[in-house]
Order: C-alpha cells, then structure tokens, then sequence
C-alpha cells in the first residue's frame, strides 16, 4: 500500500480497529512518520490502544515510550489491547501517489516540475541523501570552530558530537 504524505514530521498513521455492527473505531495504534529512517524497510511493531475517548489519542503524541508520562485527562482508562505488527519503508521524495494533492496552481507546478524531472532523468524514482564530501569537510570544521561550546570541550566530550554513527 501507497500512502502520500504532506508533512512528514508532524504525521502519524492512525489505524482504526473497528467491530462490526459498532459505530466508532473500537481500538488504535499510531505510526509516528518522525521515527521512520528513510528508505529503509523495517519491522514495524506498535501498541494497540483502547480508550473511551479516542479523539484525544489520535490528536496527541502519544508513543509506547512516553504512555506513562502522558496520563493526561481523558486518557486515564487507556488500555494496551493487542500488537500490530508488519514491514514498512518511508520513501522520501514526491511521487505519483501525491498527484491526489494537487489543489491550486503552485501545488499542481510542483508536480508538474516533478514529473518533467523524472521523465529527462533529472530526479530518481528514491531520493538518497548525499553530501559532497568538500561540504561535508566545511561542515565538520565549522562544528568545532564557530561553536565556542565544541572549541572548549574535552576530546571525549567532542567526539561524542561529532561521531557519524
């Protein structure tokens, strides 16, 4: 399954469980987009809640690890009722499935430019992140010698910012 997203970081994917002969979604579980690495497929396994008031679960960030930390009201009765559990993989970039957002001029300039970039072999079908290698030296040098904090910490302390893994 496809699914376009606008805003990414500010994104989750909300799955309803609903039962039959019942209106109203049953249970929940919340893909948050910011947690994905792009381009990667991965294992996906999340919480399955069930609560009275769903509308406050799915409009707050709520995430397995943070659950405790946001007993807020209305969620006093939230409940863990099952897993889902499935492969997934953000793609980054636009693609033909974000067609469906072309609203107004600007969005519908956007795809267009998209789409001639794809067909003259300007843009690829998945984006990769890539720093030239001069750059990413000038980056590396301004971290330890604009920022005073990096200039006047231990080595240790240093290596622990400005460690790639």
């Amino acid at each position: 399954m496809r699914l376009p997203v606008k805003y990414r970081y500010r994104s989750p994917v909300i799955f309803e469980f609903h039962v039959t002969g019942k209106r109203g979604a049953a249970a929940y579980a919340s893909l948050w987009l910011q947690h994905l690495t792009d381009n990667e497929e991965v294992p996906i396994d999340i919480p399955i809640w069930k609560t009275k008031n769903g509308n406050r679960l799915v409009q707050n960030y709520i995430t397995e690890r943070n659950v405790k930390a946001k007993e807020t009201p209305g969620l006093e009765d939230l409940e863990e009722v099952g897993r889902l559990q499935f492969r997934g993989r953000f793609k980054a970039g636009t693609d033909e499935a974000h067609r469906e957002f072309v609203v107004d001029n600007d969005t519908r300039e956007t795809f267009e430019t998209w789409e001639a970039c794809l067909a003259e072999g300007v843009r690829e079908r998945v984006v990769e992140a890539e720093v030239p290698e001069n750059i990413q030296q000038m980056h590396d040098k301004s971290l330890t010698e604009s920022r005073d904090i990096l200039k006047e910490a231990p080595p240790q302390e240093r290596r622990k910012w400005l460690d790639k893994s």
